[in-house]
């Protein structure tokens, strides 16, 4: 049996586990074009639902993860789902991959 450290409800609360655990989800797309319209159209459906992005890409390749932008939020399954739907709506991306829900800050 492993020694694991009695913590308590602070401690559980800066080291975001436990109940305090963020969940995010990643995605990445391969866009044909221009991706400055997509990504517009993307920030729209993440200001609505009050998430954010981190984010890298080169001209062939495009990754992201998103989380909510309330300091102990998380992502739902609904925000996964309308993420999905803005990226496959879009013209001019390929390879659309969305991850399931992970914990942000430990995978």
């Amino acid at each position: 049996m492993p020694n694991t450290p009695k913590r308590n409800r602070r401690q559980n609360k800066k080291l975001h586990i436990g109940e305090f655990a963020v969940l995010g989800f990643a995605f990445s797309c391969k866009p044909e074009a221009d991706f400055n319209t997509v990504f517009d159209s993307l920030i729209s459906v993440m200001d609505e639902r009050g998430l954010q992005i981190w984010a890298e890409g080169t001209a062939d390749s495009f990754d992201a993860y998103i989380t909510s932008s309330q300091r102990y939020g998380s992502t739902s399954d609904e925000d996964r789902n309308a993420i999905e739907t803005c990226l496959k709506a879009q013209t001019g991306l390929n390879d659309i991959s969305v991850s399931e829900l992970s914990d942000a800050y430990y995978g």
